[in-house]
């Protein structure tokens, strides 16, 4: 060593060489060292530029760096702590872009600031209303959410400002939703006195009389219903009051609405004052006064309760009811324990055909419960109309109950209108009310007081075994549209007979069931595979209906397993009512196909607990509220809902259309504001 220093010391030139190269490597590698950290630094620069191609170009290179640099990840990160808005969105962006924003360690308040954000400088008000509806699904309480609801409040756009009357009773924040109750919009107004009603805002109570007696429709009418719930006792005699004064139609159903949770014997009086009214003026009382009348137990309103009910079986077209009105008056009939099994013997001897399908499924379903109470024969009608599809074998000015739901479940079919030689198919214009019917007779066959055989409507069993309300249930179950097999599933699934569990075994037989067995038709297998699914109440029924459906979908050594992918579908949406983790994921992904039928995925999801499937009904932005009703009533969703979520408000299939609006908001809001606390399932 000390040679080399002898011979650089000699030869200085060489020495100041080598320490100028030493210099230039360290300096090297300082740059190189240093670089990165300069040109992230420069890159957050550009991100932050008021120049919008410098911002887009260096956005498209921040979200590479993202992916391929943990060091730029880092520093992008560490830039959020102290961004400005602008900078901060511009940021989320990129990380979001690149697949880096929703991680675990981020704090969820960084979503809520980002929708905070997008919601004050979005131009499109479908988006705004978007986030709206996603800071009230998010449940969280903070600054960012309160700038979004302050924000949404004032939003130009009303259905933007209706969900925020949504999010102020979440947050609880009620100077916003009174601002609200004085909306010019009346939706806006309705929505935010809903809102306060379910979220028991009490200190609110005030100005919600003071919108009550203003007197104006549908605002004031969702006033009285958020007063009925939060102050009764207060507020009773003043809905009652309006009640009995005011000419407005629209809030007069809303008030018998609301009238339904005041006090029974004042609410009752003053419904049957309505009730009276309206037969003194000629005509027959509104449904929602109807309905409430029967809700309240109101014996006096019978009489016009048969009156409805007579006059919807003439045929002469002299009344002017509505379905609305006949509906009322069916489930008034039921909750007023009124023998009205000719009346609705007559309603389904006569109106049996395509019109009316929710009065037919009522009648039918009311009809049945009744020849339970008061009694299979004793009851003969005359109807001025024979069916003119189905024989009997009775007179033909004669018809029993029995014989009319006989006759109703079997499907009406509209003869073809095409000359000889032309093919038309035949169009069953019955589905549902058949298989409304065809329930009916077999919850009436397998009632627990139904033990003597002379009893039983059935008359024995068939050729091949089942008896004849099976029949009946399995040939409704086969028709060219899945719904009636949705009604039957679902009705004998959660009757809790023990023969419901044996009939779906029988309408989903297993592969190697000898020919006489076997059943070709894929919607009574669907509908067989989700009667399983729905009936099973023990370890070993769950297991035999996870073997059977198993089976069905994977073969076996000699015959290949189910090929058809909506019938598939159907037995994993059976699959996932009875809890299997993959099952529910395929029926979630079924849930969003419209080709599918979406009633059956929502069914098996909301059986097993799923929320995302409420989600999906009940907060789900791609569909509109009338189109939330129409899944509720048109497709029956209500029935399954009432009882998988018996703690939410229902919604009145009886009810006008104007009430059904506030009974929707109102289930929707109370399932949102209280999701985290909800139990939802099928009770076994």
């Amino acid at each position: 060593m000390a040679k080399w220093t002898r011979y650089l010391i000699g030869r200085s030139w060489l020495m100041r060489a080598a320490f100028l190269a030493l210099a230039v490597v360290l300096g090297l590698a300082a740059a190189l060292w240093v670089y990165p950290y300069i040109s992230d630094q420069m890159l957050l620069g550009q991100l932050a530029s008021d120049s919008e191609l410098i911002r887009q170009k260096a956005m498209l290179r921040a979200e590479k760096a993202a992916v391929t640099s943990p060091q730029t990840l880092r520093r992008l990160n560490e830039a959020l702590e102290t961004a400005d808005d602008d900078l901060y969105l511009t940021l989320a962006i990129v990380l979001r872009n690149a697949g880096k924003f929703h991680t675990p360690q981020r704090p969820v308040e960084a979503y809520d600031r980002v929708r905070a954000i997008e919601l004050a400088r979005s131009t499109d008000p479908d988006v705004r209303e978007i986030l709206a509806l996603e800071a009230v699904a998010a449940g969280r309480t903070n600054r960012y959410q309160k700038q979004a609801l302050e924000i949404a409040s004032s939003d130009p756009q009303s259905a933007v400002r209706s969900v925020a009357a949504t999010l102020a009773a979440l947050l609880e924040e009620d100077a916003t939703l009174e601002k609200l109750l004085d909306d010019k919009d009346p939706v806006v107004a309705a929505g935010a006195a809903i809102d306060a009603g379910v979220a028991g805002r009490t200190v609110l109570v005030g100005p919600l009389g003071k919108v009550l007696r203003r007197g104006q429709g549908q605002v004031s009418g969702a006033a009285a219903r958020a007063l009925a719930r939060m102050a009764p006792k207060e507020h009773g005699g003043e809905i009652l009051s309006l009640l009995k004064t005011t000419k407005d139609q629209t809030l007069r159903d809303c008030l018998l609405s609301a009238s339904m949770e005041l006090d029974k014997p004042k609410a009752a009086a003053s419904v049957f004052e309505v009730v009276e009214s309206s037969r003194k003026g000629g005509a027959h009382p509104p449904a929602i006064a109807l309905l409430a009348a029967g809700r309240l137990e109101v014996a006096e309103a019978a009489p016009a309760v048969r009156d409805v009910l007579r006059a919807a079986a003439l045929v002469d077209g002299k009344t002017a009811l509505y379905e609305e009105q006949v509906l009322a008056a069916i489930e008034a009939a039921g909750r007023l324990s009124l023998d009205v099994r000719k009346e609705l013997t007559e309603i389904c001897s006569r109106l049996w055909g395509p019109n009316w399908p929710l009065v037919l499924i009522a009648a039918s379903r009311e009809l049945g419960r009744q020849m339970e109470t008061f009694g299979v024969e004793g009851v003969v009608v005359r109807p001025t109309t024979q069916p003119a599809t189905q024989p009997t074998t009775q007179p033909a000015e004669e018809l029993t109950p029995l014989q009319a739901l006989r006759l109703a479940a079997v499907f009406n079919i509209r003869p073809p209108t095409s000359q000889p030689g032309q093919a038309e198919p035949m169009v069953i214009t019955t589905p549902v009310p058949s298989a409304a019917a065809a329930v009916a007779l077999w919850l009436l066959e397998h009632s627990p007081g139904n033990t003597g055989a002379s009893s039983r409507p059935a008359g024995g069993p068939s050729a091949n075994g089942q008896s004849l309300t099976d029949m009946y249930v399995c040939n409704a179950a086969a028709a060219g549209t899945t719904l009636p097999g949705e009604y039957i599933a679902w009705h004998l699934g959660t009757s809790g007979a023990d023969a419901a569990f044996k009939l779906g075994l029988a309408m989903l037989p297993p592969l190697s069931a000898p020919p006489r067995q076997r059943v070709y038709n894929d919607n009574e297998r669907s509908a067989g595979a989700m009667l399983l699914a729905l009936s099973a109440r023990t370890a070993e029924q769950k297991r035999q209906t996870v073997e059977r459906i198993s089976e069905r979908l994977g073969g076996s050594e000699t015959v290949g397993g189910e090929d058809s992918f909506f019938v598939a579908g159907s037995y994993r949406c059976a699959l996932a009512a009875l809890g299997q983790a993959q099952a529910q994921e395929a029926a979630l992904r079924l849930m969003e196909m419209t080709e599918f039928p979406q009633r059956r995925a929502l069914t098996g999801l909301l059986a097993a607990g799923r929320k995302e499937a409420m989600d999906w009904v009940l907060w789900n932005w791609q569909i509109p509220a009338d189109q939330v009703d129409f899944l509720l009533v048109g497709k029956a969703l209500g029935e399954v809902v009432s009882v998988i979520a018996p703690e939410l408000p229902r919604v009145d299939v009886a009810a006008p259309l104007h009430v059904r609006q506030l009974q929707v908001r109102a289930l929707r809001s109370s399932y949102i504001l209280n999701r985290s606390k909800l139990r939802v399932g099928l009770t076994r």
